[in-house]
């Protein structure tokens, strides 16, 4: 699935449950945003098992911030940023996630562009 050709203004997904898309067993990245579009946003879906990155924006591959997918969508919080788009948070799910498991984030900025997967981080408390 991708956005090409410098689109602008594009969802896939949604904010709903109902509007989430599967997004899993491509042969390569699981959404492509390339070119020079903005407010180009990825929401809520089940991103997994493709054989390249989830989410990659202007298809630079895996950089030193990426490679995770997210299958299932836990939810979502709101964060203000410092100066530098850099913030601090915890996150509680709706749905319990047990000790052991993979979490990745997206980042939807005011412009609406969503950012790549991030790395996996491992959850510690349940």
């Amino acid at each position: 699935m991708g956005i090409v050709g410098g689109s602008s203004n594009n969802t896939i997904g949604g904010t709903t449950h109902a509007s989430a898309n599967t997004i899993a067993f491509n042969q390569g990245i699981g959404v492509s945003v390339s070119d020079s579009g903005v407010g180009n946003r990825v929401l809520s879906n089940s991103i997994f098992l493709n054989s390249n990155l989830g989410i990659d924006l202007n298809r630079d591959g895996v950089t030193a911030n990426d490679f995770g997918e997210g299958k299932t969508f836990l939810g979502k919080k709101v964060v203000t940023t410092d100066g530098r788009a850099n913030a601090s948070f915890a996150f509680k799910p709706a749905r319990k996630v047990g000790v052991g498991k993979a979490i990745t984030a997206t980042a939807t900025g005011p412009n609406n562009n969503t950012s790549e997967l991030s790395a996996a981080k491992k959850v510690v408390e349940a």
